[in-house]
Parts: structure tokens; C-alpha cells; sequence
């Protein structure tokens, strides 16, 4: 879909903050409503500075890559702090878990930081090093939350009661992952002008729901888009035809993590001698970790950055099991229907 048509799409402000996709009223925390405040401030920038691009209207350089620049420097400490008492509140109350998922567009955005100069610049061009460290970014960020959850899940098995978080830990990861194999993509069509978006609350929470996408890809050049929503496991084997008839499918194409991804494995059935296919959210970024040289992470000349990707690489071996190749899998499974979807008019 060409770029004005899409973005007419997501005109609309008005935004369903209170309730979930399916109508459930959400419960609200006055204490994060304040604590999110800064955040949702910045969604709302990247969110009109997206539709300003799609829109072609006037973007000029010398302001927007200092504010972008301020943007990264806030969320450093600042993402890191809101999650951790977010994940506490959550912790308590599953039903406030809806702030952990709207944190999901900060965990991507500062680290795609390339994709957001190349909408700003129409003449900024990143080399492929850079893709690759944005890729790196996103998988020592699973790596994060993969650590957690893994915490998590033995102590529900311990103490036999979900806590519902582990859910959110998964759908955070597939959607890390999701943007790693676009930006997979993305390196693998240099004939193309691509550009991947986390989306921000605008196409991610827009009045009109059934266009809901959680990332954005973009043909810069021939100025063109799509809106892509990622599922951890979808109830049957086709992406398409499961939830797709809810959602508006000429803005939004969908992906599943367990079959398109390939984000499964075999895990034993308590209590049998049975196994069964799982859905296991996080093994596209622990693959990119694996095929990473430490050498070639970023900022690997820092110390304390070494140390933490010698970390993420130690937790993507153990997750991993030993499996490889599921990005180039993954690549070629979703390249073909996102291509064709993007460029549909």
C-alpha cells in the first residue's frame, strides 16, 4: 500500500488506552499512569514523526537527530527503571500486565537506532555493520528477558501456580525477534530501500483496532507500507486465516512465532514419558547471538559491554540447545509474503 493511503489508515487519535484488543476493561494504576507519562510522550513523538514521513511532509535533520538522540539517552535508565516497577506491579496483579506489553515499543526503539535516521534523512544510507549491531542490540535484549523467564518458569513449576507474566516475557520476545528477521530482511534486499519500525502507540493501539500492527515495513524509495503483527503461537497452523479475518489484512500482514519463526522445541509432558511441540519464544535472537562473534558485537571494546554480551552469549547457548540456522529459516519463510503484501496495492 502506498505511503499516503496507509498513513490515512492510522489518522485517527484516538487511542482505546483503557481496553483491551477483545473489549475487557483494563485496570488502571494511577502510579504507573504517572510513571508511563514520559514514555507515552516519546511514542507520541516517533508516532507523528512516522506519519510525517509517510505524509512526506518537511523533516528536517539538524532537528529531529539531536531529539532522537535526547530520546536514546533517556531511555538508557529510564526504560530499564519503568520496566523493573512495572514487572514488580505486574507481579502482583496480572491484570496490570497490559503496561508491561506497552513497554514493548522501548525495548525495540532506541535499539533500532539506524531505522529511525534513515526516516529522517533521506539520504542516509547505514552500512550493513550497523543493521547487524541493531540486530545485536535486540538480541542481548532477549537475552534480558529470556534469563528472566526462564527464573520464572521454575518457580511456577516449583511452586506449581502461573503467575500469567511468563506470557508477556513471550510475547516481548517474539516481537524482539520478529524485528530481528526483518532487519534479516532487510540486509538480505539491498536492492530494496527497507526500513523496519517498531510501532509506535499510534498503529499500535489506534482506535481502529483491527489495523493493530506492532511493527511497520517500508519501502522508502518507492514509498510504500505495511503494518505486521506478530503472535507467539496462533491456533492453528496458518498465519493468515486464524485471527487475520478480525484485522484489517490490507494494512496488516501476520506472523507466527511458533511455525514462521520456528520458535518451538520439544519439551517433556510433567509427569510422562510424553514430549510435545512448544512454542519457545527467544531462539531467533539467541541464534543471532551464537553466530555473533564477540568481536563484532558492539561496543565491544568497552569492558563492561563485553561482559554483558559474554553473558547474553552464555544464556543464548543454553536456550538454544545446541540448534542453529533459525534465522535463515525464519528469513525465507515470512521474505516472500511480507514482500508481496508490502508492495500489494
Amino acid at each position: 500500500m502506498n505511503y499516503p493511503e496507509f498513513a490515512r489508515g492510522y489518522r485517527d487519535t484516538r487511542h482505546a488506552d483503557a481496553f483491551s484488543f477483545v473489549g475487557r476493561e483494563q485496570l488502571i494504576s494511577p502510579d504507573l499512569e504517572e510513571a508511563f507519562a514520559p514514555a507515552r510522550e516519546w511514542s507520541d513523538y516517533f508516532g507523528k514523526l512516522t506519519m510525517r514521513h509517510l505524509f512526506s511532509a518537511p523533516i528536517d535533520p539538524k532537528v529531529e537527530l539531536p531529539i532522537m538522540h535526547s530520546y536514546i539517552d533517556w531511555s538508557i535508565p529510564s526504560v530499564q527503571s519503568l520496566y523493573k516497577r512495572t514487572e514488580e506491579v505486574v507481579l502482583e496483579n496480572i491484570d496490570y500486565g497490559h503496561y508491561l506489553s506497552e513497554l514493548n515499543f522501548h525495548l525495540a526503539a532506541p535499539r533500532m537506532e539506524e531505522q529511525w535516521h534513515k526516516i529522517i534523512d533521506p539520504d542516509y544510507d547505514p552500512p550493513e555493520s550497523r543493521i547487524v549491531d541493531s540486530q545485536s542490540w535486540l538480541a542481548t535484549k532477549a537475552a534480558e528477558i529470556a534469563r528472566e523467564r526462564k527464573i520464572r518458569m521454575s518457580l511456577e513449576e516449583k511452586n506449581g501456580v502461573r503467575q500469567g507474566i511468563v506470557g508477556l516475557y513471550n510475547g516481548q520476545l517474539t516481537e524482539l525477534d520478529s524485528l530481528v528477521v526483518k532487519l534479516e530482511l532487510e540486509k538480505r534486499n539491498q536492492d530494496l530501500d527497507l526500513v523496519v519500525l517498531p510501532a509506535p502507540k499510534r498503529f499500535e493501539s489506534s482506535f481502529r483496532s483491527n489495523r493493530n500492527a506492532d511493527s511497520l515495513l517500508l519501502d522508502r524509495q518507492r514509498g510504500y507500507a505495511r503494518g505486521v503483527q506478530v503472535k507467539t503461537r496462533l491456533a492453528t497452523g496458518d498465519s493468515d486465516e486464524v485471527i487475520a479475518p478480525n484485522y484489517d489484512q490490507r494494512f496488516v500482514t501476520f506472523i507466527d512465532g511458533f511455525i514462521d519463526l520456528g520458535n518451538s522445541i520439544d519439551r517433556k509432558i510433567p509427569g510422562t514419558s510424553s514430549h510435545r511441540s512448544s512454542a519457545w519464544p527467544g531462539l531467533i535472537s539467541m541464534d543471532h547471538l551464537i553466530r555473533t562473534p564477540i568481536r563484532r558485537m558492539p561496543a565491544a571494546n568497552d569492558r563492561d559491554f563485553k561482559m554483558m554480551h559474554l553473558r547474553s552469549k552464555q544464556i543464548a547457548a543454553e536456550l538454544s540447545r545446541g540448534r542453529k540456522d533459525f534465522i535463515p529459516i525464519a528469513t525465507q519463510n515470512i521474505s516472500g509474503r511480507l514482500l508481496t503484501d508490502l508492495y500489494r496495492s
